[in-house]
């Protein structure tokens, strides 16, 4: 039995530690692990550096929002993401 997992990491400006972040993931041991989607919040980032789902192999969905959020309403914005079947 495996355990089914969505990550969801919030970027403001991190530049390349954002694609090794996702990177990790991918090099990751996921022995019973079932990823079902990496969500990448990012808070109206000005460096312009976002991962894509064919660079990082991963499920990835991205959510952009047009400002920075502080972290409160963005759990409740993740929380409210349709999660994949």
């Amino acid at each position: 039995m495996s355990i089914s997992v969505s990550i969801v990491i919030v970027n403001w400006n991190t530049g390349d530690m954002l694609g090794d972040c996702c990177r990790s993931i991918v090099g990751a041991d996921m022995a019973g692990i079932a990823l079902n989607e990496v969500i990448v919040v990012d808070n109206a980032s000005t460096d312009k550096l976002r991962p894509r789902p064919d660079r990082n192999q991963l499920p990835l969905h991205l959510v952009v929002n047009d400002d920075n959020k502080v972290l409160e309403p963005l759990a409740i914005r993740v929380q409210r993401w349709q999660p994949v079947n």
